[in-house]
C-alpha cells in the first residue's frame, strides 16, 4: 500500500501489514514530520470524528480539554520554638525540697524539605518530544500513543499515480517535442531552407537518405515560379514537354551565368527525367516542333558559348526549360521543380 506524509506529500510503499486495526505513529523520512496512519473504517463510529492530523474530541467530551488543577503536597507543620530561658520562679517560699535539676533546652528542629520532584525518565529515542494527547487533557495514554513512531526513511519512496488530465498533458508535450524535432531535422536535410509549399517534398527528401546538394550561394538567392507547361509534338512525333516560368533575384547584386535545372518527378517522387539550361531565352513552338531529337541544346548556344541568362538586383527574368525525353507514362500529375544550380555574382 502507498501512504502520503500529509506535510511534503511524499509517497511510500510499505507492505499491508504493517498498518493494522489501531492507528500507528509514522515519521517522513524527508521533512521529519510525525503523523498517524489508520485503516479507514466503512463507517466511522459513532461519537468520534475522523483523524486529520490533528487530536479532537466530540463535543461530550469537551470537558476532558480541562486539566484538573493539581494541588501542592501538604507542608508538615513547624513545632513551636521553645524558649531558652527558664520559666519563672514563684515568688512564694517553698518547702525545703530537693529541687529537680533545670530541663536542657533543646535545640530547634528545622522544617522538613520538601520531597525532591520525580527526575523524569529519558525519552525513548525516536518519539515525539511534544506531550501526548492523553496528557494534554489529563487521560491514560493508550497502547499505539506510547509506541515509537515508524521511521519510513527504509521504505521505497512510491511515485504518485497521474491523473487523466496529467497523463494527457504529458502524451501532448510529448508529441510536441517529437514534432519539433522532426521539423528540426527536416530542416537540417535541406539546408535550413524551409518552404511551406514545398514542405511535402523536403519532408520526402529528409527520409529518403539521399545526400543535399551544395548549391552556390549566388544560387540560393535565386527564386524560381512555374507558370506554365505543356506537351509540343515535333514532325518526328516525339513529344517535347516544354516548362516556362519566372526567375527573381533576391539579392541586392547583379547576377549572371545563371544555369536553371528541370526535375520530372513522378508520382511515387522517383526523378524520371531532367535538363539544365540558362534563363533569359524564350524558343518559338514553330520552332520547337522543327527540331529533331537531342538538338534542342543547340538553340541555347551563339557561336559555340551558352546563353549569359542575367538578372539585376532585385530584378526578375523569363525561363524556359524544355525536356526532349518524355517517358511513355507521363501524365499530368507528375511534378516538376525548377531551381537555379549555378549563378555569379556582380558586385
Amino acid at each position: 500500500m502507498i501512504i502520503k506524509c500529509p506535510k511534503c506529500s511524499t509517497g511510500y510503499s510499505i507492505p499491508e501489514n504493517m498498518i493494522g486495526e489501531k492507528p500507528r505513529k509514522m515519521r517522513c523520512s524527508r521533512c521529519k514530520n510525525l503523523f498517524t496512519i489508520a485503516r479507514r473504517a466503512e463507517a466511522a463510529p459513532s461519537g468520534y470524528e475522523e483523524f486529520t492530523g490533528q487530536h479532537h474530541l466530540p463535543g461530550e467530551f469537551a470537558f476532558l480539554k480541562e486539566s484538573p488543577k493539581k494541588e501542592p503536597p501538604p507542608q508538615p507543620e513547624e513545632p513551636p520554638p521553645q524558649s531558652e530561658e527558664p520559666p519563672p520562679q514563684s515568688e512564694e517560699p517553698q518547702p525545703d525540697l530537693v529541687q529537680p535539676a533545670p530541663p536542657v533546652p533543646m535545640p530547634a528542629q528545622p522544617a522538613p524539605e520538601p520531597p525532591p520532584p520525580p527526575i523524569d525518565a529519558p525519552e525513548p529515542v525516536g518519539t515525539d518530544p511534544s506531550p501526548s494527547v492523553p496528557e494534554i487533557y489529563g487521560g491514560t495514554a493508550s497502547a499505539w500513543e506510547m509506541e515509537a513512531p515508524l521511521d519510513l526513511g527504509g521504505f521505497a519512496i512510491a511515485n504518485e499515480v497521474p491523473t487523466r488530465g496529467q497523463a494527457i498533458g504529458k502524451v501532448i508535450f510529448v508529441m510536441v517535442v517529437l514534432l519539433v524535432g522532426f521539423l528540426v531535422f527536416v530542416a537540417y536535410r535541406n539546408g535550413w531552407a524551409i518552404s511551406i509549399p514545398a514542405l511535402g517534398d523536403q519532408i520526402a527528401f529528409a527520409l529518403s537518405g539521399e545526400k543535399l546538394e551544395e548549391l552556390p550561394k549566388e544560387a540560393r538567392d535565386i527564386e524560381t515560379m512555374i507558370h506554365r507547361r505543356k506537351i509540343i509534338i515535333n514532325r518526328e512525333k516525339v513529344p517535347f514537354l516544354v516548362v516556362q516560368g519566372e526567375v527573381t533575384n533576391n539579392a541586392a547584386a547583379k547576377r549572371s551565368r545563371i544555369i536553371m535545372r528541370a526535375q520530372l518527378i513522378d508520382t511515387v517522387g522517383d526523378i524520371r527525367a531532367q535538363v539544365r539550361a540558362p534563363c533569359g531565352k524564350l524558343i518559338d513552338d514553330s520552332v520547337i516542333e522543327a527540331t529533331p531529337k537531342g538538338a534542342m541544346e543547340g538553340h541555347y548556344r551563339r557561336g559555340g558559348a551558352l546563353h549569359n541568362c542575367s538578372v539585376e538586383g532585385n530584378g526578375n527574368t523569363v525561363f524556359q526549360l524544355i525536356f526532349d525525353e518524355v517517358p511513355a507514362d507521363y501524365e499530368d500529375s507528375f511534378d516538376v521543380r525548377v531551381q537555379a544550380v549555378a549563378a555569379r555574382s556582380l558586385d
